[in-house]
């Protein structure tokens, strides 16, 4: 009976440290499967961050080239725009003065004296060999004052008109060579507005170009474009 009695209470020894030993195992190999998921993730965890900061940094690189080349492309334009408006500004005025500019007449004309300094009053630029040929023209005065005065200005309009000629060409090389920093809408503007100028161009200079310009449409034209630029520059060109 007592051997009985031993044997009965090693086997609840021995059942009582095999439940003991497998709660232990199987905590230890929930802890090492835990441990080895948390260290399978954060693995993961850090090369996610890694991989976003580098994107982060490319994409801050690219951002940073593109406005870097924004800026480039924002202060030609800014350099452009105005030599632009000059240049058709400058032109448009001398074709619509050039009969103005060069004319003479009886009614503001009094004197040979005179015909000089009036131009000179206008701004009209005299090189020496327009200057030597008016001086000879002028020795008609006495005998032919209406012929003497309609050959200077037929001269004078001349020379002119080679001047707006060389303004012309200028104007549309400058606008071709920079097309690039114009916008859509003042490249659809100026292909209009210059061949426009050329056509009022030469009605003024009195060529047959078999059609007739409206002045005041011209100079709409111009003013539009004036605005169109001023808006431009002032707003910047944000492309999507």
């Amino acid at each position: 009976m007592m051997l009985e009695q031993i044997f009965n209470q090693i086997n609840i020894q021995n059942f009582i440290v095999s439940i003991l030993t497998s709660g232990i195992v199987t905590l230890l190999f929930q802890s090492f499967v835990k441990g080895g998921i948390n260290n399978y993730f954060n693995k993961k965890m850090v090369k996610f961050k890694d991989d976003i900061a580098q994107l982060s940094e490319e994409r801050k690189l690219d951002f940073d080239r593109r406005i870097h080349d924004f800026s480039l492309y924002s202060t030609k334009r800014h350099e452009l725009y105005p030599e632009l408006f000059k240049q058709v500004y400058r032109t448009s005025k001398s074709i619509l003065n050039l009969e103005g500019m060069s004319h003479l007449s009886r009614t503001f004309i009094r004197s040979k004296s005179e015909i000089i300094p009036y131009y000179e009053s206008i701004h009209f630029q005299f090189d020496e060999d327009l200057r030597n040929e008016i001086t000879l023209i002028l020795e008609m005065w006495n005998s032919n004052v209406d012929e003497c005065l309609e050959q200077i200005s037929s001269i004078v309009k001349k020379n002119l008109c080679s001047k707006i000629s060389l303004e012309l060409k200028e104007a549309n090389e400058f606008f071709e060579q920079n097309i690039l920093f114009f916008s859509d809408t003042a490249v659809n503007k100026l292909e209009l507005l210059m061949p426009a100028l050329s056509l009022l161009f030469m009605q003024k200079s009195g060529e047959s170009s078999g059609i007739r310009l409206d002045e005041e449409k011209v100079q709409n034209d111009i003013d539009s474009l004036e605005e169109l630029l001023k808006s431009e520059l002032s707003k910047g060109d944000y492309s999507k």
